[in-house]
């Protein structure tokens, strides 16, 4: 049997078609998901308390190391 072009786009499409079922039905899952546009929502009430107003920045460790060049003849 020769495959034809169009043989192949039918194949092609037929391939698009199970794969596009497949991703909706794992996509309608996920329909509890949504985005949130601060993170309030996703904090339990009493769980975090904030004890002071600060930010310590402690330790910085850099180490630089000289690239190799390339030799010139």
């Amino acid at each position: 049997m020769m495959w034809t072009p169009i043989a192949a786009l039918v194949c092609v499409g037929i391939a698009l078609a199970i794969a596009a079922v497949i991703m909706l039905a794992i996509r309608s899952k996920l329909k509890s998901v949504r985005r949130e546009h601060s993170a309030c929502n996703y904090e339990r009430p009493g769980s975090f308390a904030l004890t002071k107003q600060k930010d310590a920045f402690l330790y910085r460790n850099i180490t630089r190391i000289p690239r190799a060049q390339p030799r010139r003849r």
